[in-house]
């Protein structure tokens, strides 16, 4: 696993990137009787053509993954089973490197900052 992860949670589940393998997965937790926590992977997502260098990522109360691409400058969210996925955010949009990412749950916006230099926030609609 690369040095640079980064994770979000929500309930029982973990989602984190790799900038090393490109990849974001999922993963699921539970705690047994005995006090284990036992995880299993839910779904990996990895394709270098929408998305390099996951850097940042954060989760809706659905559990869709916003995740920013370094690398392909853009910010792509990933669909709750791993399945579907759409660019949201590009140059286009004032992206440079974006690194880090934070998603209100209350207010559906997602702050989106690039590495060097502005910050931007953004409405999402589900």
């Amino acid at each position: 696993m690369s040095p640079h992860v980064y994770l979000a949670i929500l309930h029982n589940t973990i989602y984190y990137t790799d900038m090393k393998t490109h990849s974001v997965t999922c993963i699921g937790t539970s705690c047994t009787a005995a006090g284990e926590h036992p995880y299993w992977t839910k779904w990996t997502f990895k394709d270098e053509n929408v998305l390099k260098s996951p850097n940042g990522i954060a989760v809706d109360s659905i559990g869709n993954a916003y995740v920013s691409g370094s690398a392909s400058c853009n910010v792509v969210v990933i669909s709750n089973n791993g399945l579907f996925h759409k660019e949201l955010l590009s140059k286009e949009d004032g992206l440079t490197h974006p690194g880090a990412l934070h998603y209100d749950r209350s207010t559906n916006k997602l702050l989106v900052a690039n590495s060097y230099d502005y910050a931007y926030l953004y409405n999402v609609n589900n």
